[in-house]
């Protein structure tokens, strides 16, 4: 007597993941800024941001291209970064700039301030300025095109991600055997990826040491980290003529692992997915 039954996987799993807070940062579009007159000069360009009481600057980069007006130099144009607590930064992109002209200019990256500061209120400004004004109330060079860009962490702020694996069904045949494939998601991106280990137990159906409905897997799922990435998870179901009734396999999430510096523990919660087997015709 054949018979044909349906596995179907319910999801009752998820691991919720806290780390520490990845960089932010602001990025400031300084094409067409001018660049004015001496510092504090009431014709200079500024620009202002709340990055969040308590936020911690870490870095400045730069990325941008200055042409000068007239005789003026390149090394000429600064910028000045400040809190409500004072400057905590002057800087010289064009530093070997001692000549008119246009150049471009990269910090190849984010410079690692020497020592972080801490942004009691979250307001942060920067002031586009002279070292020396060549032509006063007028443009002494001009930012063609480019961006300034600012490294900083929220005190306190926490990123979080989330593994669901998902339901599944799989039709078992009268004999061989059939892949039950469930997908295990991560919601959110982890910036140095993660591991997660997987194991099958018995609900109703067993595995080989029983009546031998399925076969027992362990193994380790490794994610890169990126936002909606979907790994699987598969069961080898053994088909069989048996008549029955429909019967459940569980898979397990446990020991998930990301690696990221000065990162919290990570912590999970740990429920359990349900897989059913079910008779579909005599």
């Amino acid at each position: 007597m054949a018979c044909t039954r349906t596995i179907i996987a319910l999801t009752f799993m998820s691991l919720l993941l806290t780390g520490a807070a990845s960089a932010d940062l602001w990025v400031i579009d300084v094409t067409g800024i001018p660049s004015m007159d001496l510092q504090n000069d009431p014709d200079n360009v500024v620009v202002t941001t709340n990055i969040g009481a308590g936020s911690i600057i870490t870095g400045i980069g730069w990325d941008f291209t200055i042409g000068t007006t007239g005789t003026s130099w390149r090394t000429e144009a600064r910028s000045q970064w400040s809190t409500d607590a004072g400057t905590f930064l002057n800087v010289n992109p064009a530093f070997d700039g001692n000549s008119p002209g246009t150049n471009a200019y990269s910090s190849g990256g984010i410079i690692v301030l020497p020592v972080a500061i801490t942004n009691i209120n979250g307001n942060t400004t920067v002031q586009f300025h002279e070292d020396r004004d060549d032509y006063p109330g007028s443009p002494d060079a001009y930012y063609l095109t480019g961006t300034y860009t600012m490294e900083f962490t929220v005190e306190g702020a926490t990123t979080t991600a989330t593994l669901t694996i998902s339901n599944a069904s799989v039709t078992e045949g009268d004999s061989g055997t059939t892949q039950l494939v469930f997908d295990v998601v991560l919601d959110a991106a982890v910036g140095t990826g993660l591991t997660v280990d997987y194991a099958t137990t018995d609900g109703t159906a067993e595995d080989e040491n029983g009546d031998g409905d399925y076969q027992s897997a362990t193994g380790t799922v490794t994610f890169a980290g990126t936002a909606g990435e979907t790994q699987t998870v598969s069961v080898t179901v053994n088909g069989d003529s048996t008549v029955e009734l429909d019967e459940t396999v569980r898979v397990l999430l446990n020991n998930v692992f990301s690696w990221q510096p000065q990162c919290e523990p990570v912590r999970f919660i740990v429920a359990r997915l349900c897989s059913t087997r079910r008779r579909h015709r005599r």
